[in-house]
């Protein structure tokens, strides 16, 4: 709490623009998904949760942006515009490619479910035939 070096770090974010992304996180990230969330009818539409995930998944890489971006385009110096670089998109649609095809080729060989629970081969053994 109230660090005085750490004040400079929020300062340089809310110039040159970086003011629109922090209120579009506060908003998008928080806000939003928040009162979305508090509704059962959305949460028991899969199609609406979904669109809610997605969005809040956005707004996460938006959140690690704003909090990477400046520094790193700025050099250290104060009052850094807000850019965006094609490079920015292309590294984050590359990283969740590799990660979303390391994931896949993961998943066809393991297990979903854990072999050696007890409870588990009870409850196929109780399942009926067609749930295998």
């Amino acid at each position: 709490g109230n660090l005085s070096e750490e004040t400079p770090f929020y300062l340089r974010r809310m110039q040159g623009g970086w003011q629109v992304v922090a209120v579009a996180l506060l908003v998008f990230h928080f806000a939003l998904p928040f009162a979305l969330l508090l509704s059962r009818d959305l949460k028991r539409n899969a199609r609406t949760l979904g669109a809610v995930a997605a969005l809040m998944l956005v707004m996460q890489l938006v959140d690690l942006y704003w909090l990477v971006a400046p520094d790193l385009a700025g050099h250290g110096h104060d009052n850094v515009p807000l850019r965006v670089h094609w490079m920015d998109l292309a590294a984050t649609v590359g990283l969740g490619g590799l990660w979303l095809f390391l994931f896949a080729r993961q998943a066809r060989t393991a297990n979903v479910l854990p072999v050696g629970e007890p409870e588990v081969r009870e409850l196929m053994a109780t399942a009926p035939a067609e749930a295998h």
